[in-house]
C-alpha cells in the first residue's frame, strides 16, 4: 500500500473535499523545529506573513483556528483566522501565496544564517571539454593502432 488514492470522476463546480486545519508540531529532537507548529489544510502549509499582523513570532494560542475564504486576497485563497497566546488575531496565509504583498523581501533565516537567493544568475556556460592528450604515435606504432 503506498499511502496514495486515486479519484478518477469528472469534478463538478461546487464539489468540496472536507479538510480540517491541524496543527502539526515540530519534531522536539531537532532543534530548529523544537517547540514551533505548522498549520497545514489537506496538502497545503500555511504561514504568517508581516502583512498580516505585526508579529510573526509569537507563540500560536489554543483557540480554534477557522479557515476563511477571501476571494479579494491574491486572486482568491483560504486564509486562517485565529489567535495568538496572548489574544491578538492571526491571519495565515498558503505557503505557496507568501511574499506577494509588502514589497519586503522575505527573510528566511532570522537568525543571519545567510538568505536564499531566489532568481540565481543562470547557470554558466559550458566550457568544452579539454581534449586529451594523447602521445602522437609514429610509423609502424600508427598502423598498428588504425588496423584494430
Amino acid at each position: 500500500m503506498t499511502g496514495r488514492q486515486v479519484i478518477t470522476r469528472e469534478w463538478s463546480p461546487g464539489v468540496e473535499l472536507p479538510m480540517t486545519v491541524q496543527r502539526v508540531k515540530g519534531d522536539a529532537q531537532i532543534e530548529a523545529t523544537r517547540g514551533k507548529v505548522a498549520l497545514r489544510y489537506g496538502p497545503l502549509v500555511y504561514t504568517v506573513e508581516r502583512a498580516d499582523q505585526l508579529r510573526t513570532d509569537l507563540p500560536l494560542g489554543r483557540a480554534a483556528v477557522v479557515p476563511e475564504w477571501r476571494g479579494e486576497l491574491l486572486g482568491g485563497v483560504t486564509v486562517f483566522r485565529g489567535r495568538w497566546q496572548g489574544g491578538t488575531p492571526m491571519t495565515a496565509a498558503p505557503y505557496y501565496a507568501r511574499a506577494n504583498r509588502t514589497g519586503v523581501p522575505v527573510r528566511e533565516f532570522p537568525r543571519g544564517e545567510g538568505a536564499v537567493e531566489y532568481a540565481p544568475a543562470p547557470p554558466k556556460a559550458a566550457e568544452p571539454m579539454p581534449r586529451p592528450n594523447r602521445p602522437r604515435l609514429r610509423g609502424k606504432d600508427r598502423k598498428m593502432r588504425g588496423s584494430g
